[in-house]
Order: structure tokens, then C-alpha cells, then sequence
């Protein structure tokens, strides 16, 4: 493919031309795979970590409120856990409905405001902690309505005496 006096012909060249274009695309590629897997594993370790704020430690415990519709009254229990990963769980019980462990299927804290879902009864809550963490001022909606709930910090439960009876 060589043309008279030794020069490559135009048809080489083009090819030639083709093929570098070809080996920077591909180079070109490899960058952008190289920097969108980058941003992704970056992204991915941002979203690996618990949605909580630092101050959701504080906002782990028993939580002890109780829900008025009209004369009628239930003591709800809300405790709040930890998962090994650090992200937050919980259960309620309705001490009155003797109804203990009902799984909370999402439960958030951020901002000092605590939600909630309990999906197995078709609830939820949304409650504003005060500074202290003592207390969360909310409401509860479930079945189309929608009642005041505010929660206090319950107080740990007692040891268990290790005493031995001798």
C-alpha cells in the first residue's frame, strides 16, 4: 500500500488515521469507566453509612407514650436498638392490646425528628425530640387517623437482683 516515490498512500493513511482515532477512543473509555467506578464506589461508601445523625446514638432506649382516642387509652412501649452495622431499629408494644414486639419496618432520626412505620399495622409517626432527648412531642396516624403521641424517655429497667438465696 505504498504509493510511488516510497510515500504511504492516502488509503494507508486513512486507515493508519483510523486506527489512532480508534486507540484514543478506546483509551479515552477506559478514563471515563476508570473515573465512573471511582465515583460510584465513592458514592456507595456515602450510602453504606447509617442514615442517623451522630446524635441518634442518643436517641436509642425505651420510649413510653400513650395514645387517647376519646375515653379510650393505650400505653405504647417504642424501643429503640442499634443493628450491628449501626443503623437503627425498633419494635413497639401495646402494653393494653397485649401486642408486644411489633416490628417497626423503618425508623429514622435526623435533625432531632423521629419517624417511624409499622407496616404490619399499617402505622406511623412523626415526633420532634426535645434538646435533651427526654421527650418527643408527635403524632400517630393509622387507619385515617391521626392522634397526638408524645413519648418520654422510660427509665432502664431494673437489674435483676444477683443475689443468692443461701
Amino acid at each position: 500500500m505504498t504509493s510511488v516515490a516510497g510515500f504511504p498512500s492516502s488509503e494507508a493513511v486513512a486507515n493508519r488515521a483510523g486506527h489512532t482515532a480508534v486507540r484514543r477512543l478506546r483509551n479515552c473509555s477506559r478514563k471515563l469507566l476508570a473515573a465512573a467506578v471511582a465515583v460510584l464506589f465513592v458514592a456507595a461508601q456515602a450510602f453504606a453509612l447509617p442514615p442517623q445523625s451522630s446524635a441518634a446514638k442518643d436517641i436509642v432506649g425505651d420510649w413510653d407514650g400513650t395514645l387517647r382516642a376519646g375515653r379510650n387509652e393505650l400505653h405504647l412501649v417504642v424501643h429503640i436498638t442499634r443493628d450491628s452495622h449501626g443503623f437503627l431499629t425498633a419494635t413497639m408494644d401495646s402494653i393494653d392490646e397485649d401486642a408486644m414486639g411489633i416490628p417497626i419496618t423503618e425508623i429514622t432520626f435526623a435533625d432531632s425528628k423521629l419517624t417511624f412505620s409499622a407496616d404490619s399495622i399499617q402505622g406511623n409517626y412523626q415526633g420532634q425530640a426535645n434538646s435533651d432527648l427526654t421527650s418527643i412531642s408527635g403524632s400517630w396516624a393509622q387507619a385515617g387517623n391521626t392522634l397526638p403521641l408524645n413519648l418520654k424517655r422510660a427509665a432502664p429497667a431494673a437489674k435483676p437482683d444477683q443475689k443468692s438465696d443461701k
